[in-house]
């Protein structure tokens, strides 16, 4: 696969050029015709996330105007596209919310959806570790009676795992 920053590594260890406008032309002219648009795709990946991250910049919706604690100076949180991603998704996640096991997504949640979920999944948590205590006693059973599976159990054994 063609990979453009490795071509202009190639040409740059290569000749005494130092400067980036004089290594173009010598770079163009190693890139084969067929791998001219992929070479394109790669270059213009940083120029689109300048103009991304400029437009981000200047736009009060995506930044932070939270004063400085070394001045008075707006300070702005550099945009991320993966952070806001992150956060989106996050407060998307869904939440059971009551007793009906209505889900609400965690970024419209209030205080007692919350209160009301925290006590749920500690339910939840209670009871899953139950059935791993099962899961560890009926093992202890099975190493007992040197059985590798639960079927080959005896009986009385299995009468007592139900009880």
């Amino acid at each position: 696969m063609f990979n453009l920053r490795n071509l202009i590594r190639e040409v740059f260890d290569s000749t005494e050029i130092v400067g980036p406008d004089a290594l173009i032309e010598p770079v163009m002219a190693r890139i084969p015709d067929e791998c001219v648009h992929e070479a394109l795709r790669q270059a213009l990946r940083s120029e689109v996330r300048i103009v991304m991250d400029t437009r981000r910049g200047s736009n009060p919706l995506l930044t932070s105007q939270r004063a400085s604690a070394s001045n008075d100076k707006p300070w702005t949180r550099p945009y991320s596209w993966k952070v806001d991603g992150w956060r989106e998704k996050w407060l998307r996640d869904q939440v059971v919310v009551d007793e009906d096991h209505a889900w609400k997504p965690l970024g419209d949640c209030t205080m007692s959806d919350l209160l009301y979920a925290a006590t749920y999944r500690r339910k939840l948590a209670s009871q899953n570790n139950a059935i791993a205590d099962r899961y560890e006693n009926i093992a202890a059973k099975l190493k007992e009676h040197g059985a590798d599976s639960v079927r080959e159990l005896p009986d009385d054994a299995l009468e007592e795992l139900m009880k």
